[in-house]
């Protein structure tokens, strides 16, 4: 008798870590889709050029260094010059575009609001923030994993911060590696070193993220978590596309799908978001109110 194949298992994930997988595949399939990019580029790229060119914007900052709270921040800072400076009208301009498209077309609100999260997330695909980052973090990104890496990496210096608990850009190093004193040139033998130093610090960090994982979250039955994509796609055409649900089992299915995410679900918030004013965006324009 032949035995069926071992069913492949996965290990456990926190309701946190849920949930920041599901916002991050959400958010692929926006930027996979056609109309998202339409919106971006034509719609809210034109709106924050018009921002960093506005004078007293600030210049010494380049476009994509701003992330959505250092944008709120920037506003509140330029409301209190009198006069007020033509980038401050430019700036809540974009900031409002930035919430409609969030609300209305994207369908993500919590709370009768934007979701923060999504605010941020479409801010860095107009900015092309996150493909400027300098810092490369490993990192599970969730609140309740304890351990992350930083990595600075330059043509002639890798430096590396361990964080046992939460990322401290300011932290000192604890190891850094100085390639200067090979010399000028970059031969081949200096990037055969820079990436041989690189890749064991990534690959050391692993190591020590698997060993931590398996010893806190045991091995389970990942059907739920197979079954993510379908939904993710189904709930994607539901609040950008306007699909409606196939049958009452559907819909109950994206509405338990949005639960976990954080968002409210299809159909409840089409009335709420017709009308995106100044007074639904994060209260004063704070940064404080989108941790």
């Amino acid at each position: 008798m032949t035995s069926l194949p071992e069913r492949p298992r996965r290990r456990a994930v926190s309701d946190q870590e849920a949930r920041s997988i599901l916002r991050r595949g959400l958010m692929e399939r926006y930027r996979a889709d056609a109309r998202y990019q339409a919106i971006v580029k034509q719609d809210l790229t034109p709106l924050w050029k018009k921002v960093v060119a506005a004078p007293g914007w600030r210049e010494e900052f380049p476009p994509s260094g701003f992330a959505f709270e250092d944008v709120l921040d920037e506003l509140a800072l330029l409301d209190l010059q009198d006069p007020e400076p033509l980038a401050a009208a430019h700036a809540r301009d974009y900031v409002q575009a930035v919430a409609r498209v969030v609300a209305r077309s994207m369908g993500l609100m919590e709370e009768d609001r934007p979701s923060n999260w999504a605010l941020r997330d479409l801010h860095e695909d107009v900015t092309g923030r996150s493909r400027h980052a300098r810092l490369l973090n490993i990192s599970p990104r969730i609140e309740d994993d304890d351990f992350s890496l930083s990595l600075d990496l330059t043509p002639n210096y890798v430096a590396v911060r361990y964080y046992p608990d939460r990322a401290d850009p300011s932290a000192r190093s604890d190891q850094e590696y100085d390639l200067s004193a090979m010399g000028v040139g970059y031969g081949p033998e200096h990037w055969a070193e820079l990436e041989r130093t690189a890749c064991g610090i990534i690959r050391e960090a692993i190591t020590m993220m698997r060993d931590d994982i398996e010893g806190r979250h045991p091995l389970r039955n990942p059907t739920y978590i197979a079954k993510w994509d379908a939904d993710l796609d189904a709930l994607h055409r539901a609040l950008f596309h306007k699909d409606r649900p196939l049958n009452p089992a559907d819909s109950a299915r994206l509405r338990r799908l949005a639960d976990q995410l954080g968002i409210e679900p299809p159909g409840r918030r089409s009335d709420r978001a017709a009308m995106i004013t100044e007074s639904r965006l994060p209260a004063g324009y704070a940064s404080e109110s989108l941790q």
